[in-house]
């Protein structure tokens, strides 16, 4: 089913929650009517590569190529530069599938000679999807470098790469420094006119706090005629055997403590409260979430709860905006895990009356 929408929707996004729902939403939307904003706070140099996983996750997304088995990477990816390195005595933490070293040297080539990185995505997406015209725009979220800083109880100051991978996201964390800088003017105005914006499921602090965080970007968000947020389900098979899934699903607990906000789904239906108008949520959710809006509402909280030392754009003293205050959002309950069924009520969402 295919649904004609009225005006543009801009999805912002990690790597699994945008690699997931992205191509979803381009069915039910159209080709040309979806723009996709990807975090770069977790991009990091690696043998002198620039290596961006949430762009290379959604790009392998669109393609149709994503390992979702994994939650990262590219199906049926193959491992020889690794195993020839691990000879060699490199044992570092990181590990990139051959198809994911030759993305990352290419794009390191064309950004060392002058290339924006916006510029470098959009030609390696088409060409990922058999060359041409790519049917969705996927825009990193800036050109410049804009690293997510984990400050460790120790005092440490360590990148969230080197946190989620080589601490196994398990070191004890003290607080989290979102950048602040310039999001691309391709995101802005992408921003600016669009019809709807929608926060993927991604980890609310490191991927869409990241997003959300640069210089442009919420006031652009706040500004939109309609924005919706997609929590993921609070109850979720145990990640046996998939240590990728246990470690994403530890970082994010760790991240929303670290920047006191509470860990269950009703801490991160108030955590996106801030910007939403409507949440999509689990069936099971939908009383729990509701409930916890409507007590934040009663008592006149802030929307979501946020210190005053939170990093970015979160704490309570950000720009007065009629959206900042007002918690009575819309909570729709869904099936989060059959994602057809969530495309399609989404895209309804995003064409129907705001």
């Amino acid at each position: 089913m295919i649904i004609e929408p009225v005006a543009d929707v801009v999805l912002l996004a990690g790597g699994l929650g945008g690699a997931r729902l992205a191509p979803i939403l381009e069915q039910r939307l159209g080709e040309g009517k979806l723009v996709v904003v990807v975090n770069v706070g977790d991009d990091f140099d690696w043998l002198g590569l620039r290596v961006c996983p949430d762009l290379d996750s959604v790009c392998y997304g669109m393609a149709g190529i994503f390992d979702d088995e994994r939650g990262w990477g590219r199906r049926g990816d193959t491992s020889a530069v690794m195993q020839y390195l691990s000879s060699l005595g490199n044992q570092g933490p990181f590990y990139l599938g051959d198809h994911d070293v030759a993305l990352s040297l290419e794009r390191t080539f064309r950004l060392e000679n002058g290339y924006s990185l916006s510029a470098v995505t959009a030609d390696l997406a088409a060409r990922l999807r058999g060359g041409g015209a790519a049917a969705v725009e996927i825009l990193p979220a800036s050109d410049d470098p804009a690293p997510t800083v984990l400050r460790l109880a120790g005092g440490t100051r360590m990148s969230y790469s080197r946190w989620f991978v080589e601490g196994n996201a398990a070191l004890p964390l003290a607080g989290v420094d979102l950048s602040t800088a310039r999001a691309s003017e391709k995101v802005l105005d992408a921003l600016r006119a669009a019809r709807t914006v929608v926060l993927a499921p991604s980890n609310p602090v490191a991927s869409l706090g990241a997003i959300l965080s640069l210089r442009g970007v919420a006031e652009a968000v706040l500004a939109a005629p309609q924005v919706i947020g997609v929590l993921a389900r609070s109850s979720r098979p145990e990640p046996t055997g998939q240590p990728s899934l246990a470690r994403r699903l530890r970082s994010q607990d760790a991240l929303l403590a670290a920047v006191g906000v509470r860990t269950d789904v009703v801490g991160h239906a108030l955590l996106l409260a801030r910007w939403t108008d409507r949440l999509i949520v689990d069936q099971v959710d939908r009383q729990a979430v509701q409930t916890g809006l409507d007590d934040a509402a009663s008592q006149d909280r802030p929307r979501g709860h946020f210190p005053a030392s939170f990093p970015g754009s979160f704490p309570a003293s950000f720009p007065a905006s009629p959206k900042a205050i007002r918690m009575r959002n819309q909570v729709i309950g869904a099936d989060i895990l059959n994602t057809e069924s969530l495309g399609d009520g989404l895209a309804s969402l995003c064409t129907g009356p705001a």
